[in-house]
């Protein structure tokens, strides 16, 4: 069990001689972690990952620059990742992996703002999300992280379990200023 006082650091994914920093037996075990708390659906709502298989071409894709957050001991608490990266701008997407721990957000917030180009410039500016209007714990944790949510757009969000469109929220936070 992971002791509550540890400290939570980022483990990003990266590769290094050609090997991925976090191996593939550790996102088998996020996978089934996520499916075993029954939060496939809700993280890939449109059904755009649904196996092992998948989970790995996924987030093993340099489209997906990943990140987990983890304590001393190596027990990790959260996944998350941003894609469709463009000038400063990406679309996050992440999931905790058992309860929620309110110190994984503040500590993603200070990786995010450090991270810097080779002439010490902030990478990351802005993060935006689009979250099913039907995902309420999701909305809800929106004001917990402090995402500005801009309103909904309506029908936007396939969802593939129950095979109907939902309204998507709108959401965004600013993590280095321009």
């Amino acid at each position: 069990m992971a002791q509550k006082s540890s400290k939570l650091f980022v483990l990003p994914l990266v590769t290094v001689d050609g090997k991925p920093s976090v191996p593939a037996e550790i996102m088998v075990l996020i996978w089934e972690q996520i499916c075993h708390e029954g939060k496939r659906e809700d993280l890939f709502y449109d059904n755009t990952v649904t196996d092992l298989k998948g989970w790995i071409d996924y987030i093993y894709n340099r489209g997906n620059h990943v990140s987990l957050v983890i304590n001393d001991a190596g027990h990790i608490y959260h996944i998350c990742w941003i894609n469709r990266f463009t000038e400063g701008h990406g679309f996050l997407h992440h999931c905790a992996l058992g309860q929620y721990d309110r110190r994984t957000w503040p500590t993603l917030m200070n990786y995010f703002k450090q991270m810097a180009d080779a002439e010490g410039k902030p990478l990351i500016r802005t993060l935006m999300g689009l979250t099913p209007e039907t995902n309420v714990r999701a909305v809800r944790l929106l004001n917990v992280i402090k995402f500005v949510t801009l309103g909904t757009i309506p029908g936007i969000c396939y969802i593939a379990k129950d095979s109907r469109y939902v309204g998507g929220v709108i959401s965004y936070v600013v993590i280095n200023e321009v």
